[in-house]
Parts: C-alpha cells; structure tokens; sequence
C-alpha cells in the first residue's frame, strides 16, 4: 500500500507541473543567437531538428613582387685612350638579366644608375638606365613600364655612364653600378 501512495504522490506532482510549464508546439520554429567576435550568428534548427550555422571569415592578401637576378650587367669602356663612357650598349657588354612578377598590375620605374665602387666616384648626372621587355621598354625618367599581373616578365637592363671631364674621361680602375627597378601598383 505504501508503494501506491508514492505513485500517487508523483503522478499529482507531475499534473502539478505540467500545469505551470508551457510546452511548444511541434511546428513552432525555435532560433538560438550567439555571438561569434564582433558577429552575431543564428542557428535555426530545420524540420529534422538538426541545426545549422554560418561563420564568417575574412581575410587579406598583400601586394607582392618578387625579382630573381639571373645575370649581372656588364659594361664597357668607349674612346680611344681616354674613356668617357662606360656602358653594356656597345660590343662586349651585356645586359644585366632580371625577372619580376607581381601578384597585382603594376608599373616598373627605373631609377638612375648608381656609383658603388671604384677608384673615383663620378658624377653620374650624365647617367641613364633601359630596361627591355617582351611588355616594352621604359628608361629613367620615362613613361612607366606596364606589367600584368601573374606573368613571369624577364628584363633586360642596360646603363650608360659618361664621366663629367669628357677631355679627362674615367680614371683607369674597376667600376661598379647598380640600377634600382622598383615596382608599384
């Protein structure tokens, strides 16, 4: 008998609070928000009662170009005994070898040659740099030249320097330049 009296005892709980607990009804749709960083998300659950999410992600890809030296420049005495031109125009001399590519259009600026060695440094006012490309060509103070995005651009890059005594000309001795290409959207 004691066992019935506790059935009895749940079961009038039970009705008790049934009566103060509201159930939804089976087509009612119920969402969840929450909060993922700065972004709200909601998850609906469908008709078989799973749920699903959206996350957003951002992310950002620099600019970039890349220049792989393949051969340095050469250059060349021009005169006959006395030499006022050094350049890699004239027979002997060569053409330093680069490739850029970059992962956005961009425009190649070719600066002025620039003296990194030698017996005596010499004004270099009178000094310009090429640069040729299956794109074009472009040298110092020129028109930019235009490179597409994605393409393996092989350059050739040439420089003349022509001393500021052409009587006098280069001293005798080792001369070194450098030709800065610089690359911008």
């Amino acid at each position: 008998m004691v066992a019935l009296n506790w059935k009895l005892y749940w079961l009038a709980i039970v009705t008790l609070l049934s009566g103060l607990v509201e159930i939804a009804p089976a087509s009612a749709q119920i969402t969840t928000s929450v909060t993922v960083g700065s972004n709200p998300v909601t998850v609906t659950p469908d008709s078989n009662s799973t749920s699903s999410g959206e996350v957003p992600f951002t992310g950002e890809v620099p600019t970039a170009c890349s220049f792989d030296v393949i051969d340095p420049g050469r250059l060349v005495p021009v005169g006959v005994d006395i030499f006022p031109t050094l350049t890699s125009l004239e027979p002997g001399g060569l053409a330093g070898q680069v490739n850029v590519r970059c992962n956005f259009d961009s425009q190649l600026v070719v600066n002025k040659p620039i003296q990194i060695g030698g017996p005596t440094l010499v004004d270099l006012s009178n000094a310009d740099a090429f640069v040729r490309s299956s794109v074009g060509n472009t040298s110092v103070n020129s028109t930019p030249l235009g490179i597409p995005a994605g393409l393996l651009l092989p350059l050739d890059v040439d420089m003349t320097a022509t001393a500021s005594d052409l009587s006098l000309g280069f001293p005798p001795g080792t001369y070194t330049y450098k030709v800065t290409l610089t690359v911008a959207p």
